[in-house]
């Protein structure tokens, strides 16, 4: 090739170049620029009927969209299965080509079939059209035992005999995502049944002993859409800025009145913490035991009926929705911390800051980390993971409250306060994300919180730590150590000290791996123990859960190998380390168990049950209600059954089994 051709090659070669980087950036922009709305749902009408009898649902969807483009050709919306869509029409009642096809769950715990409707004509832009939708089918999930998982399923939501609850994740209605519309419903029930669900109720009317309530709400997310039906009993309460009414089923109508208190408490408690929600109205609805805990709905919450109870069970979480999923929208996927896990913290502040005193309060926030590690501090799914891949619960849950509650020891009360105020404001009405809540955060403190974010929401191992110290010359000095962060990771510790003399305390800050630390002791004072982060403030492996963790390896290894006389001293040692942990004298009552000395586990729960658990007392309860089970006394198993039972709890499997249980001796008898 000669000089000439590579002078003319090569500036063409170059123009070639770059033209391939233009292509590729426009690509990258365009990438970049949102998606246009294909269309806008002008106006959303759910008529429904409700046939508990025959555990049936009918419905009739009407659907009024404006297209946003030129040439829009179909719609599409999700569907629970069993509900078969027989018709769909258009406004002038002509018959659209439509299919109903099973496909991947869109949600956990909701089986999910995708509905594709082609319109007669393609829209042009602003062009609008009026879809009906009908369909109808069996909506039941039974709450019964599964023998393979050995537990007994929940009914996330269910038309039974006695109540109807419909959440939105089980695709009840027609579920077009990402939309925010009007709605109208209309549901017509038994003529003894009342209807709460979104909006403000405009009318109800009696038809052939039936009864029909009509809803209208100005604007609703899609994914926002509850409605719950029974023959309720009502109470209503204006308190301050909240008017509070509860729908119980009749045979809980004591329970009205504390609940309603109950609720105007925490509601207070919260509004002090975090600022005013949005809604003033607020709900309490009972719904059927087969649900297992609560839920929380942009109206109120329900709660399952066995839950009722003068214990309140669950409704600090339940309540917190309120802000953190209403207030600010609910946002999925890997963001689905920033509701369940702000709640989850909530409920965890309202209970601690209740706590009687120190060791409850400490109880609390150990019940908290304990969930919030599995056992070994393993390498995890991440907490964002966690949200995207609907993995294992605790990610989003105690995981992430965790990590708000450490932010909180990292900031300090009032400006992490400060920051989840500013955090209310800067998305309320509107959905949050995980990027927007950092940018809140960081701009409050006037810190660059990255590095904090980084590690705890987007890594899977937690930090362990531990601490060697020796007193020398009327001094204790040691180090202290940090493991499995990076080394630009930096936490404050609190470190107590129990000497011959007294316990104090002195904060360590460790950056990277350790920090050496030495501090001054009175004359003639030896240390006997040195415990990190006695408080639980942050999420990390401290002694304490390690000392958990050991009680448990024992009392199984002693139970496998029968070999009890040799780390009976062992486990004991500790006991008389934590006294007040309930989770550690929990694995010394079960170590009794093992060796069938019924009366000395016994002992052990008892105690347990005198510190008062917030989370403990029914686990111990039931435990009693086992060894006399075992014990062949069937008088004082039913009397452990029944306090167990009306203490109530969410590990619904459990509360089943003793339900059973308690049939049982109650047809004995």
């Amino acid at each position: 090739m000669s000089n000439r051709e590579n002078e003319m090659r090569s500036p063409m070669g170059r123009k070639f170049i770059i033209l391939i980087i233009v292509l590729l950036c426009t690509q990258t922009l365009l990438r970049a620029l949102p998606e246009k709305n294909e269309f806008e749902i002008t106006h959303f009408f759910l008529d429904i009927e409700i046939i508990p009898d025959e555990h049936r649902l009918k419905g009739e969807a009407t659907i009024r969209l404006r297209s946003e483009i030129n040439g829009l050709k179909s719609l599409h919306f999700y569907l629970r299965p069993s509900l078969l869509v027989r018709s769909v029409k258009d406004e002038n009642d002509n018959p659209l080509v439509f299919s109903q096809n099973k496909v991947e769950r869109i949600f956990p715990n909701s089986e999910t079939s995708l509905v594709r409707v082609k319109f007669n004509q393609e829209l042009s832009e602003r062009e609008a059209i009026k879809i009906v939708a009908a369909y109808e089918g069996i909506f039941y999930m039974p709450s019964d035992f599964d023998p393979q998982e050995s537990r007994y399923n929940r009914a996330f939501s269910s038309v039974t005999k006695e109540a109807a609850w419909l959440r939105p994740v089980q695709l009840w209605y027609p579920y077009i995502a990402d939309k925010s519309m009007p709605l109208t419903i209309r549901a017509k029930v038994p003529s003894e049944w009342t209807v709460i669900t979104n909006g403000e109720l405009e009318s109800t009317a009696e038809e052939n002993a039936k009864k029909i309530f009509v809803f209208q709400e100005g604007q609703i997310s899609s994914i926002d859409i509850f409605l719950f039906a029974a023959s309720y009993i009502s109470k209503s309460k204006t308190i301050g800025d909240f008017h509070i009414t509860a729908y119980f089923f009749p045979h809980h109508r004591d329970f009205l009145d504390p609940y309603i208190e109950k609720t105007e408490e925490i509601l207070s408690f919260y509004t002090q913490k975090f600022g005013a929600p949005d809604e003033e109205k607020f709900n309490i609805i009972e719904i059927g035991m087969g649900y297992g805990t609560g839920t929380g709905s942009p109206f109120g919450y329900g709660i399952s009926s066995h839950l009722i109870n003068l214990d309140f069970p669950l409704i600090p979480h339940e309540i917190a929705h309120l802000w953190w999923g209403e207030t600010v929208s609910d946002n999925l996927g890997e963001d689905t911390w920033l509701h369940e896990g702000l709640a989850t913290f909530s409920d965890y502040c309202y209970r601690s800051e209740k706590a009687p005193d120190k060791r409850a309060k400490r109880e609390v926030l150990f019940g908290l980390l304990n969930k919030a590690i599995p056992i070994g501090n393993p390498k995890t799914l991440s907490v964002l993971e966690g949200g995207a891949k609907h993995a294992e619960g605790f990610l989003v849950y105690e995981r992430a409250a965790f990590v708000v509650q450490t932010l909180k020891h990292l900031l300090g009360e009032e400006l992490f306060l400060k920051a989840l105020r500013s955090y209310l404001e800067a998305f309320r009405g509107k959905k949050a994300d995980t990027a927007g809540f950092i940018q809140v955060v960081n701009s409050v403190s006037q810190k660059d919180l990255n590095w904090f974010f980084d590690y705890y929401l987007r890594g899977g191992r937690l930090p362990r730590y531990r601490v060697k110290s020796i007193d020398i010359g009327g001094k204790v000095r040691g180090t202290l150590y940090q493991e499995n962060v990076p080394k630009h990771f930096k936490m404050p510790l609190t470190l107590e000290f129990l000497t011959n003399k007294r316990s104090f305390r002195r904060e360590v800050e460790v950056k990277g791996s350790k920090k050496k630390f030495s501090f001054d002791l009175e004359k003639g004072e030896n240390v006997s123990r040195v415990t990190i982060d006695p408080d639980f403030e942050v999420l990390g492996v401290g002694d304490v859960l390690e000392d958990r963790w050991e009680a448990r390896s024992l009392r199984l290894e002693a139970t496998e190998e029968k070999n009890f006389q040799r780390l009976e001293p062992l486990l004991f040692a500790l006991s008389e380390k934590n006294p007040d942990n309930a989770h550690i004298l929990h694995e010394v009552g079960q170590f009794y168990f093992a060796q069938q000395k019924w009366e000395k586990g016994i002992e052990i729960y008892q105690k347990i049950l005198s510190f008062e658990p917030d989370d403990f007392t029914f686990i111990a309860l039931a435990n009693i209600a086992a060894a006399y089970e075992l014990m062949g006394d069937k008088k004082m198993q039913r009397f452990y059954l029944e306090k167990a039972l009306a203490k109530g709890s969410s590990m619904y499997s459990i509360v089943r089994s003793l339900m059973d249980k308690l049939e049982k001796l109650k047809d004995d008898s």
